[in-house]
């Protein structure tokens, strides 16, 4: 079972500062940071953390660092907020990413009046988007050759749901509240 928590710098900033500068994992963040050392990277992170992220949990399972999960562009008089999502290279595939965003899209529902979550997803990264269907968010939009990456360029898919959805497909995949 994952356990979401707000982020504490003494706890969390090293197993952060490896999963941000993991190369499999670091192209596929929004929000990224350009940074040379581990001392520029905590200068970043800590000013996003005040001034650009609502949010920023650190998500572990079994007390197991498995990834971050963030909110970003929160704007609660237009009733949405981006989620971006970051799993260790290891638990790619695993369905921790899955579990990841229903945990904090649910608790985004219940700690805030929004009516909309958003995700950015690059289209090269197939096995991210499909399992962002597979928790109820639907493709919205598809901004074309939005990033190149690995010589060529990648797509911005966007995605959302909506509280209502939300709590359907939430319901129909967790109908016991115990999960």
């Amino acid at each position: 079972m994952i356990e979401l928590r707000y982020y504490r710098d003494e706890r969390d900033y090293g197993a952060v500062y490896r999963l941000f500068t993991e190369p499999e994992v670091n192209g596929n963040i929004m929000n990224k940071p350009d940074h040379n050392d581990f001392q520029s990277f905590k200068k970043w992170l800590l000013d996003c953390i005040s001034e650009r992220f609502n949010d920023f949990f650190v998500v572990y399972d079994n007390e197991v660092f498995v990834g971050v999960a963030y909110t970003y562009d929160f704007r609660l008089i237009d009733g949405h907020a981006c989620l971006s999502i970051a799993v260790r290279q290891e638990f790619v595939g695993t369905g921790v990413g899955a579990q990841m965003a229903l945990a904090v899209i649910d608790r985004i529902f219940r700690d805030y009046p929004l009516r909309k979550v958003f995700m950015e997803v690059y289209s090269d990264n197939e096995r991210c988007y499909e399992s962002l269907n597979d928790v109820g968010l639907k493709s919205e939009a598809r901004l074309k050759d939005y990033r190149f990456r690995d010589g060529r360029y990648a797509d911005l898919l966007i995605f959302s749901v909506d509280r209502e959805s939300f709590r359907e497909v939430e319901s129909s995949l967790c109908p016991s509240p115990v999960c």
